[in-house]
């Protein structure tokens, strides 16, 4: 998570003033809330203000409280009409520990017809969008 924040290509005082004028003029075009583009937008860096209380805590386990699950389990939520905070939250360790060891995660399904596919998928996507916007990253640009 440190790395991500380090690398980040919205990591400097600059661009996080411009962030927010950013937000306002997508919510134009993008019919998303400003919000929580934002909170999309600026989560590695909160994330590893975050961190630090695990550090303090001991303990990985409480990773899930500053995971990406919480940039984007809101606006899942509401698509569906169905809160799965908790299917988030349950799979959010699991997605993070894989993405920062640069290993594959393959998602389970349980023989009740439950899987972490969709969880696996949206985490891990935002998660590899993090760790690639760069600017020494090219394919960021293409």
């Amino acid at each position: 998570m440190w790395k991500f924040s380090d690398n980040y290509l919205f990591n400097d005082e600059q661009s996080l003033k411009e962030i927010k004028v950013l937000c306002e003029a997508g919510k134009q075009i993008t019919k998303i809330d400003a919000r929580s583009m934002y909170e999309m937008l600026v989560w590695p860096i909160k994330a590893r203000r975050n961190s630090f209380n695990s550090v303090h805590a001991s303990h990985s386990l409480i990773a899930p409280g500053y995971g990406i699950h919480h940039t984007v389990q809101d606006r899942v939520n509401k698509m569906v009409n169905k809160d799965l905070s908790l299917e988030f939250m349950m799979t959010s360790s699991s997605i993070h520990l894989s993405n920062a060891l640069n290993a594959t995660y393959f998602p389970f399904k349980e023989p009740n017809g439950f899987s972490d596919y969709y969880f696996a998928n949206v985490m891990g996507t935002m998660l590899n969008f993090y760790k690639n916007c760069n600017a020494r990253s090219d394919s960021f640009f293409y």
